[in-house]
């Protein structure tokens, strides 16, 4: 019986070992599971008291913002600012880059060695090519406490020419639907491991997983637009996002998604609308934000990718208009790692020492396409990254109406080519601003170039802009060879076209081109369409020259007629009528203010009604815009 007592004893021995090994493995797992989840609910809170501040901090700058407070005033703003590149070194190097800026690939932006050459004391200004790289740097820094900005449009919005990607086509008009979706299931939550007890060392151990993953951050419009076409066999991999506010969503969405505000998308309720195991594609206005949503999501252990360029790349009708791209500054860059190299607005070197190289894919620039449309008779219309051309094409030849810049050349001859294979026989100029005069020499060995006197004459000068723009001389042999003071009048393709130059307006220089016969008006930028007029007074613009301009065009002008502006959609009387009525309600705005002995902080810090928020000045700043009209209407300017 002993040998029996001491075999049950050892069992039961090895039954309590088992036990208490098991208990401990228990909980241990327990311990170690409940940790994890602690994790997640400790970034998404983290995370989510971000997001409902984000806005507050401003996180996209503007490129005139950029270029007027922080690059001419850098001996005084470079120890408050370090402006970063995130492109391709390559791209910084050989295409160009921002002024001062140092070079940190997005992908090595949480690397120690990116980090301790970013200063915490400063504030960082982030660019890239569209902004879309800078938006996953400036999420990733500002969630571990970097005070940073995002470069609005990246380099597409600074300088085409050193881009090397094709700029936004502004072709998108994919359906969109008005249906309010709803996600019907509740999904579990991710689980985030870490290694990291503290929060933010547990966002850079997260950070450094996305951004070593494979995959591109952002999808193709015309790939969601294949994955939306096949919904019914694609829905079990995507879900789609509408990151934008409710009423936009409203307005109308890429069919089949569901909308989640962007500030509250780390909420709860909000996140297990998402399914951990599909695919997640978000889409904002104009991709920026998406792309800061995409990253928190990413942070937060699901898999999204951001539409590039967002709804102004499905169907830009739906987006507002002071939130989609209006073309490049074209603002001085440097080249290789030496500050202080750059090219200026006109793409002519400014200093160096050396010839700056030529850009790696500048090629990929010429690519972006010239939209041709026939408005009426003999008269077509051109438009290429937001500017339009005009030409009469019939037996005579052809009469174009500005030339663009030196690269659109090619594209310009051949598309006018594909309507009639005849020479170019006159050229226009509507006023002496690079984009509408910089082609001028390709065309002048075959092509009479005519313009206002003024126009000449400034062409011969460099110019410098109130608000900063910097013009350089053109060459002699684009300079016009016929110029004009008050009237001309070309007999041409069975037309009288008439060009008139009225006063000071937009600048001093202004030719408006009538084509009685085919209906047509060519306005240049005396009318911008959807947006407030651009005045350079330094060109001899003038206030309220220019609102005595419109009412004369408005009153000769007829009814029927075709409206073109410099820039913008093809428009009509109606809209003519509008520009000139928003155009002076916000004048009588500042002069109301000046009468009252307002000062211009005073004024500019009033700003303009809410109205125009969406409808903006072009080619500036509201306060910037304020400052030239209120010192304009008061002669100081």
């Amino acid at each position: 019986m002993k040998p029996q007592v001491s075999g049950r004893l050892s069992i039961a021995l090895i039954l309590i070992f088992i036990a208490v090994i098991a208990t401990s493995i228990r909980s241990n797992g327990i311990t170690n599971l409940k940790d994890t989840i602690n994790k997640f609910e400790t970034i998404r809170a983290y995370i989510q008291a971000w997001l409902s501040e984000v806005d507050t901090h401003k996180p996209i700058i503007s490129s005139s913002y950029l270029k007027q407070t922080i690059v001419d005033d850098w001996s005084n703003q470079m120890d408050k600012y370090q402006i970063v590149s995130v492109r391709k070194p390559d791209d910084y190097n050989n295409a160009g880059h921002i002024q001062y800026a140092t070079n940190i690939y997005w992908i090595d932006i949480i690397n120690d060695d990116s980090l301790a050459r970013m200063s915490s004391d400063k504030t960082l200004i982030l660019y890239c090519y569209y902004g879309h790289g800078s938006m996953i740097s400036y999420t990733i820094l500002s969630l571990l406490g970097y005070e940073c900005h995002s470069l609005d449009f990246g380099m597409m919005a600074w300088n085409l020419d050193a881009l090397v990607k094709e700029p936004w086509d502004r072709k998108a008009d994919y359906d969109v639907e008005v249906h309010v979706n709803e996600s019907k299931e509740s999904y579990l939550l991710p689980v985030i491991a870490s290694s990291q007890s503290d929060t933010k060392n547990i966002i850079k151990e997260l950070a450094s997983k996305y951004l070593s993953g494979e995959g591109s951050p952002v999808i193709l419009p015309s790939d969601v637009k294949t994955i939306i076409d096949n919904w019914n066999s694609k829905k079990v991999e995507y879900q789609v996002v509408d990151v934008r506010t409710k009423i936009e969503f409203e307005t109308g969405h890429i069919p089949h998604s569901i909308n989640i505000p962007l500030a509250k998308i780390a909420e709860i309720n909000n996140l297990k609308k998402l399914d951990p195991k599909r695919t997640i594609i978000i889409y904002s206005e104009n991709g920026q934000m998406g792309q800061l949503g995409t990253t928190v999501l990413n942070l937060l252990g699901y898999n999204a990718v951001n539409i590039k360029f967002g709804m102004m790349d499905w169907n830009k009708a739906y987006v507002d208009r002071s939130k989609q791209w209006d073309g490049s500054a074209r603002y001085p860059v440097e080249y290789g790692n030496v500050t202080g190299t750059g090219v200026n607005y006109m793409g002519t070197q400014m200093k160096s020492t050396d010839s700056p190289p030529v850009p790696a894919k500048q090629n990929d620039v010429e690519k972006a396409e010239i939209t041709t449309t026939h408005l009426s008779g003999s008269i077509y219309l051109f438009e290429r990254e937001g500017l339009n051309m005009v030409a009469s094409i019939g037996d005579d030849g052809i009469l174009l109406i500005d030339t663009h810049f030196k690269r659109s050349y090619s594209l310009l001859a051949e598309a006018i080519k594909r309507i009639k294979d005849v020479s170019i026989k006159f050229v226009i100029n509507t006023h002496y601003h690079p984009d509408h005069v910089d082609g001028n020499e390709n065309f002048a060995k075959s092509s009479v170039i005519i313009a206002h006197t003024n126009t000449r004459e400034l062409l011969q000068q460099k110019v410098k802009t109130y608000d900063g723009m910097e013009f350089t001389p053109l060459r002699k042999e684009g300079l016009p060879i016929i110029t004009f003071e008050n009237e001309l009048n070309i007999y041409f393709n069975n037309e009288k076209i008439k060009l008139k130059y009225y006063s000071k307006g937009h600048t001093d220089n202004d030719v408006v081109i009538f084509f009685p016969r085919s209906k047509v008006v060519v306005m240049g930028d005396i009318f911008r369409h959807q947006c407030l007029p651009y005045l350079d007074i330094t060109g001899g613009g003038s206030v309220l020259g220019l609102i005595s301009n419109l009412e004369k065009l408005l009153n000769e002008i007829p009814d029927d007629w075709t409206i073109v502006p410099g820039h913008g959609p093809v428009a009509n009387k109606t809209d003519l009528q509008n520009y000139y009525q928003r155009f002076i309600d916000a004048v009588s705005h500042i002069q109301k203010q000046l009468d009252q002995g307002k000062s211009l902080d005073d004024v500019k810090q009033a700003g303009l009604p809410e109205f125009y928020k969406s409808y903006p000045p072009s080619a500036v700043e509201i306060e910037m815009w304020i400052e030239i009209v209120y010192r304009n209407l008061k002669g100081e300017i």
